[in-house]
C-alpha cells in the first residue's frame, strides 16, 4: 500500500557542514539542488537560492517551483545530511520546510545509501533525512521552500588564518525531467562583511614559508559581482559537475584567537552537571552553542555584556534568539521577546524580537562608536518545557545588511499581489520577513477581511428584511383594497 501512496522520493538541498579543526584539512558546508528518485514526472521549472553570508555561518533559503506532468501522486520529499568519516561532523541547524507558503512538519529518518550514490565515494553508508510529504494533483505546480542555518567549513592552513567557504552543488538538478528551467543563486554579504574578507593573512603564510594564495575564490565563471555580494543566473540548462557548482571562499583570522571576539560577562549563566552555557558562547560565531541565563524562572532582568578590545562602530545589531542547535530545543526553552540594548556612549533602545529561529536585524538610525554593549531581557516567549532563556548569537556590525532572505519574491511570487485574506496574510508575514510588524500585519489583514465578510452578511440581511417588509406592505394594501370593494 505504501508503495502506491509514495510514488517518488525527492532529495532537497543536501548540506554537509563540518567543523574546521586545528590541523590542515578540508571541512565545508555544501547545499545541493534537489534530485528525484522513482519519479519521471516532476519538472523543476525554477530554483532560487538566496544566501546571507556571515563571517561564521550562513542563512540559507531555497525556493523551488515543481510541476507534476503526470498523474496525481504523493511525493515524499527528503532533505538528507551527508555523513562523513570526519568525527567533527556538524549538522545544519533549524531546518524548516514550507509548501506554497504554509510551514509543514518535518520528520527525521535514517536512510541507507548505495556506495558512491551521490558521487562522493568518501562519504558513509547512511544519512539522516528530514522528510515531508507533498501531494500533487495531475498537472499541478507547487512551490517548496527550505530554510536553514549552516556553519561554515574551511581549510585550516596556517592555524592563524584559514579559508572558509559556502558551496552549492547545481549538477544534481540535471536528474529532473527535462532541463532545469532557471536557477538563480545570490550570495549577499551581511553588513560589515566585505570583499576584503577574501584576502589571506599574508604575514601568517610567510611565517611558515607557505605560498600566499592569489586571486578570488568564486566559482563558476559568469557571476555578477557587486560591493555587497555575488550572483549567478542559469537558464534552460543541464548542470554538470564540477563546472557549474557554486563556491564562494574567503579567508579570515581564526575565530578562537580573533581580535573581533569581545570579552563577555553576564549577570548569571547556566551551569548544569552536564552542560555549560557561559556568556562567551553568545559571541563565538557558533550557531550550535548559546548563552543561557542561570537565574530562577525565565530570567527577566538578566543581562549579557560584550566589551570590545577597542571602540567599535555599530550600525546594526543581529540577534539569533533561543537555542538553535536543533528546532526542538528552540521550542523547548524560552527565548527573548523584548530586550533593552544599552551602549557605552549612552544610547539605549528597547527592541522586540519575533518568536522565530532566525537572525533578527536591529538597525540604528545613526551609527555609534561604543566600547561595550549590554542586552537586558525584558520579556520572553516561554519554552514548552524549560524556563531558562537562551540566546545563540549576537553580532555587532559596522554596516547595515542590504537585504533579508527573500527567495520567494526572487522566484517571482510577490506577497503584495495575493488576496488580502486572513490565511494569506499569515503566510505573507511569516514567509518573507523578520519584521516586528509581521504580527500586526497579520492582525490588520485578518481584521479587514473579517470586517468585509461581516459587512457583506449585514448587507444581505438588510436586503432580506427590506424585501419582506415590502411584500408585507403590498399584501396589506391589496387586502384593504379588496375589503373596500366588498364594503361598497
Amino acid at each position: 500500500m505504501k508503495r502506491h501512496l509514495i510514488t517518488a522520493i525527492v532529495l532537497l538541498s543536501l548540506l554537509f557542514p563540518f567543523q574546521a579543526s586545528a590541523n590542515d584539512g578540508y571541512s565545508g558546508g555544501v547545499g545541493e539542488t534537489p534530485m528525484p528518485r522513482n519519479s519521471k514526472d516532476i519538472v523543476m521549472a525554477k530554483e532560487v537560492v538566496h544566501v546571507i553570508l556571515h563571517e561564521d555561518f550562513a542563512e540559507v533559503e531555497c525556493a523551488y517551483q515543481f510541476k507534476n506532468t503526470g498523474k496525481a501522486q504523493a511525493v515524499m520529499m527528503g532533505f538528507p545530511e551527508r555523513p562523513h568519516q570526519d568525527s567533527d561532523f556538524l549538522p545544519i541547524t533549524i531546518f524548516r520546510a514550507f509548501i506554497d507558503g504554509d510551514e509543514i512538519p518535518v520528520k527525521m529518518t535514517e536512510v541507507a545509501l548505495k556506495p558512491g550514490q551521490f558521487g562522493y565515494e568518501e562519504y558513509g553508508e547512511k544519512s539522516n533525512w528530514f522528510i515531508q510529504e507533498v501531494p500533487f494533483k495531475a498537472g499541478e505546480t507547487k512551490v517548496v521552500v527550505n530554510r536553514y542555518l549552516a556553519p561554515h567549513g574551511g581549510t585550516v592552513s596556517p592555524a592563524s588564518s584559514y579559508m572558509t567557504n559556502f558551496a552549492y552543488i547545481l549538477h544534481t538538478g540535471a536528474t529532473w525531467k527535462d532541463k532545469l528551467g532557471r536557477s538563480d543563486v545570490s550570495v549577499t554579504f551581511a553588513g560589515g562583511f566585505t570583499w576584503d574578507s577574501f584576502k589571506p593573512d599574508v604575514k601568517a603564510y610567510e611565517e611558515i614559508d607557505y605560498a600566499v594564495p592569489q586571486g578570488d575564490f568564486v566559482r563558476p565563471e559568469g557571476y555578477r559581482k557587486t560591493d555587497t555580494g555575488v550572483s549567478w543566473t542559469f537558464t534552460n540548462f543541464e548542470p554538470k559537475a564540477p563546472d557549474d557548482n557554486i563556491s564562494v571562499g574567503f579567508f579570515r583570522d581564526a575565530r578562537v584567537d580573533g581580535s573581533d571576539v569581545p570579552a563577555a560577562s553576564a549577570s548569571s549563566w547556566l551551569d548544569t552537571s552536564s552542560y555549560k552555557y557561559p556568556p562567551s558562547q553568545a559571541f563565538d560565531g557558533d550557531i550550535q552553542t548559546a548563552w543561557a541565563e542561570g537565574a530562577a524562572g525565565a530570567g527577566i532582568g538578566e543581562s549579557l555584556k560584550a566589551v570590545f578590545n577597542k571602540p567599535r562602530k555599530v550600525a546594526e545589531v543581529r540577534i539569533l534568539p533561543g537555542y538553535t542547535k536543533r528546532f526542538d530545543l528552540f521550542k523547548k526553552y524560552s527565548r527573548p521577546k523584548a530586550a533593552t540594548l544599552k551602549f557605552s556612549e549612552g544610547t539605549t533602545m528597547r527592541v522586540k524580537l519575533e518568536d522565530a529561529p532566525e537572525v533578527q536585524y536591529i538597525t540604528l538610525d545613526t551609527p555609534i562608536v561604543a566600547k561595550w554593549a549590554e542586552l537586558t531581557i525584558d520579556d520572553v516567549y516561554k519554552g514548552d518545557v524549560g524556563a531558562d532563556t537562551y540566546i545563540t548569537e549576537i553580532e555587532f556590525a559596522s554596516a547595515k545588511t542590504p537585504e533579508r532572505l527573500d527567495a520567494l519574491s526572487k522566484l517571482g511570487i510577490k506577497k503584495e499581489s495575493k488576496p488580502s485574506t486572513a490565511d494569506d496574510a499569515t503566510t505573507s508575514a511569516g514567509e518573507g520577513t523578520n519584521s516586528a510588524d509581521a504580527t500586526s500585519a497579520i492582525e490588520t489583514s485578518a481584521a479587514q477581511s473579517s470586517g468585509k465578510k461581516q459587512a457583506t452578511k449585514v448587507f444581505i440581511l438588510q436586503l432580506v428584511v427590506v424585501a419582506l417588509g415590502a411584500a408585507a406592505a403590498i399584501f396589506i394594501l391589496n387586502t384593504r383594497r379588496r375589503k373596500g370593494k366588498r364594503d361598497t
